[in-house]
């Protein structure tokens, strides 16, 4: 499967690449990973600077206090699948995570008007996400909503995966993005660690996460 990956705030594509080194390895090579890179200038990231040169340039793609920002970054990454897709999956961290969420809920609101076209992606892997916004109600009247399952059901409806951290302090908004998910084809790992991909150091949460990601593939090939 072709992968788009997108990485954390304040971090960018080698970053992530170097943080789902352990996963892809484990994956293996039958798979393929495009990583695309925010836009947004950002300070560097909280925990990576022991192992990231801190001079270095680091994105976001939109900035979190900004709906409109966000909706630039929707535009754009429509675009860059239009333009350099298909992509089989998206596997995304924190803020990429939301984007990727916010993007596919968005297309199938779109849809939901005009008829139900293929969703962007066959499977998406959530890595540790931040919370997702309604997309179309800021775009259509200024409206700034969080998604929430009593209102909004379960729009997405491909395989997905849930990964996070046991010990990290926003899990909450992860376990939220899950309900907003077709619950008969979501699958859950919890990791030892926080907020963070699950890594070389840690044999165990890689292995079991590689175990919930094939599931989805799996699911997304039938």
């Amino acid at each position: 499967m072709h992968f788009l990956c997108l990485h954390g705030l304040g971090t960018n594509s080698q970053v992530f690449e170097v943080q789902t080194a352990g996963l892809r390895y484990e994956l293996g090579d039958q798979h393929t990973f495009e990583f695309v890179e925010g836009t947004i200038p950002w300070p560097m990231a909280p925990g990576i600077s022991s192992l990231f040169d801190t001079d270095g340039s680091y994105y976001s793609y939109f900035d979190p206090n900004s709906p409109k920002s966000a909706l630039d970054a929707l535009h754009q990454l429509d675009e860059y699948v239009m333009a350099e897709g298909p992509f089989d999956g998206v596997l995304a961290f924190s803020q990429g995570a939301c984007l990727a969420a916010m993007h596919l809920i968005r297309k199938r609101q779109q849809d939901s008007r005009g008829g139900q076209a293929q969703p962007p992606f066959n499977c998406a892997i959530f890595l540790s996400s931040i919370p997702a916004y309604d997309a179309v109600a800021f775009e259509n009247r200024g409206e700034v909503r969080l998604l929430e399952p009593a209102t909004d059901g379960q729009p997405i409806q491909i395989p997905t995966v849930h990964i996070w951290g046991q010990q990290e302090d926003s899990k909450k908004d992860s376990e939220l993005l899950k309900e907003l998910c077709n619950a008969q084809l979501a699958t859950i790992f919890v990791h030892g660690g926080g907020h963070e991909v699950p890594g070389l150091g840690a044999k165990g949460d890689v292995t079991g996460a590689v175990k919930a990601i094939r599931r989805a593939i799996l699911k997304a090939q039938k």
